[in-house]
């Protein structure tokens, strides 16, 4: 840590369990991190930029608007409400069944997929229709999993490969939507990168069979999009509907929650 104008090895004592959160403004990251971490990719989307110039404006409109204090003492309150609970989750051995295996990554990755779906029926515990073991455990619903899913699917396109991360799917849409061959060259000037990040999402993108890669000798290579194949489609998790099914057939919960989706609106959680 910085000391001063020195940076110096400094030992922490914490009181567990505790919690690590990083920030990086690049795509690279070191692996020993990576491998034990779940990377939340920032939403660079021109939706979420309008967003946040619009966010930006209101601050200027009215003197104190904005009560950060109040929200701060919300969230305070809404942790104080929740109960230590143990969460079970009846249908993980059907989704280990579905994950990936053909990477020794997933042995750290599986985890943290089961980590998050007991985090979401965790701060969820008081949505109604919740249900609750014999012992007070509460037990985590497929709603729980669709939440996690929608959260984890670009860390975990990046963490095991063959999907694809949100910068990768905005570079399909350019491709998509220049309707011929392109190179890497027109990739960079689409995206505003360097050589390197284009090639990473490129390889994403081929590896993902969204695109085709065309190079002969002696020739910049070329790419194009891939017909009746969409980002979409590419999903290196089961979907929760296919779940459900077995859930039906094996009496495991299918409780539907308020949400279908990731914690879109916090008023409902």
């Amino acid at each position: 840590m910085r000391v001063g104008d020195v940076l110096q090895t400094v030992e922490l004592a914490i009181e567990g369990p505790a919690a690590v959160i990083e920030s990086v403004s690049h795509q690279f990251i070191c692996d020993e991190d990576k491998n034990r971490a779940v990377i939340v990719q920032t939403d660079e989307t021109p939706s979420q930029t309008k967003r946040v110039l619009a966010a930006t404006a209101e601050r200027y409109v009215a003197v104190g608007h904005c009560d950060v204090e109040q929200i701060r003492q919300k969230h305070w309150t809404m942790q104080r409400l929740l109960e230590p609970r143990p969460v079970v989750i009846p249908w993980a051995p059907a989704l280990a069944e579905r994950f990936p295996a053909n990477r020794v990554e997933s042995r750290r990755a599986f985890p943290r997929v089961l980590w998050v779906v007991q985090a979401a029926a965790l701060l969820r515990q008081r949505q109604p229709g919740r249900q609750k073991g014999p012992q007070g455990e509460l037990i985590a619903s497929i709603d729980d999993y669709r939440v996690a899913r929608g959260l984890l699917a670009p860390w975990l396109a990046v963490e095991l490969g063959g999907g694809v991360c949100d910068a990768a799917k905005r570079l399909w849409e350019h491709a998509q939507k220049h309707g011929a061959t392109f190179t890497r060259k027109e990739a960079e000037a689409w995206m505003g990168v360097g050589a390197r990040q284009a090639n990473r999402w490129l390889s994403e993108l081929v590896e993902a069979n969204l695109l085709r890669r065309q190079a002969e000798r002696g020739q910049a290579a070329e790419y194009d999009v891939i017909p009746d194949v969409r980002p979409e489609d590419v999903s290196l998790l089961a979907a929760p509907e296919e779940l459900e099914q077995v859930a039906g057939t094996q009496g495991w919960t299918t409780w539907t929650g308020l949400d279908k989706g990731p914690m879109s609106n916090p008023e409902r959680t």
